[in-house]
């Protein structure tokens, strides 16, 4: 048989000839960037429905198909697509269950749900999802209302070993995107201390043992973490050749493909992370 279709499932034959995977190391990184892609839009199905123990012999697929599951850019926007549907889930949910004399025009976001169940209620803490008392000053609710206090906010999630509490504030993050303050996020201060605080005090090696199922967007949050030290606590000049260096070390750490990730692609997430915080020079030009 000369003709068999690409393993990435594009609905395109393949030419045997040319097409067919050839080695091991091909084949395991195939295996292992189309489980990245497990869930999304493009390449979804792909991982559960191929038997990776019987190796690459009869299969093939297409080079622009691989290179497209790997790369890194692509994998984001994907995830980001994703992102946006769940976004479009709380909207449509938190629409279907406001007061019936909200405008449509006046996003509500006072309650916030998805198939995680409710995932925000401003005027609850965003951990142990309890109000505030005038009976217990202590139980004094905090808005978070400054860049620092979400950053801090952003990194604490791969600590957290209860995953659906993990996963419903990692849903909440994706939702805020840029504007999360709009959202009116509020916690106790003994529940700032016991996540954040504690996440914050840990030494390097404390982290390891949390570091598992790692989401792209909280490896990403770790380079901005690195970024943070590097450049605004000790005003290092860097280029964004060694950016990139240091994003694909920590991102790859978590299984995260960065082979497809060019400097520009750095600039631009730097960019939307620090917005007029932080600028770029452009190196003279040699005679």
């Amino acid at each position: 048989m000369s003709n068999i279709p690409c393993i990435l499932q594009c609905g395109r034959v393949c030419s045997k000839a040319t097409d067919a995977i050839t080695s091991i190391e091909k084949w395991d990184t195939l295996k292992n960037n189309t489980e990245l892609w497990s869930g999304l839009d493009k390449f979804g199905d792909v991982h559960t429905s191929i038997d990776w123990d019987t190796g690459p012999i009869g299969h093939c697929v297409h080079d622009t198909c691989r290179l497209t599951l790997c790369n890194a850019t692509k994998l984001e926007q994907a995830n980001n697509r994703q992102k946006k549907r769940v976004v479009d889930e709380c909207q449509a949910q938190s629409s279907s269950t406001s007061d019936i004399s909200s405008t449509a025009a006046t996003p509500s976001f006072k309650r916030l749900r998805s198939s995680l169940g409710l995932i925000h209620d401003k005027n609850k803490c965003v951990w142990c999802c309890k109000t505030e008392s005038a009976k217990h000053p202590e139980s004094k609710l905090v808005l978070i209302s400054y860049d620092h206090a979400w950053a801090a906010f952003k990194s604490h999630t791969v600590a957290l070993e209860d995953e659906l509490m993990r996963d419903r504030i990692n849903c909440l993050i994706n939702y805020a995107a840029d504007q999360p303050y709009a959202l009116e996020i509020r916690y106790h201060h003994k529940c700032w201390f016991k996540y954040v605080r504690n996440y914050q005090r840990m030494s390097e090696d404390d982290k390891l043992p949390h570091m598992h199922n790692v989401t792209l967007r909280e490896a990403q949050t770790i380079f901005f973490d690195n970024i943070r030290t590097v450049i605004f606590d000790e005003h290092e000049l860097r280029s964004l050749q060694s950016l990139l260096r240091d994003y694909s070390s920590i991102v790859s750490r978590y299984g995260f493909p960065t082979s497809g990730v060019k400097s520009s692609y750095i600039k631009d997430i730097l960019t939307r992370e620090f917005k007029d915080k932080i600028g770029f020079h452009s190196r003279p030009q040699r005679n």
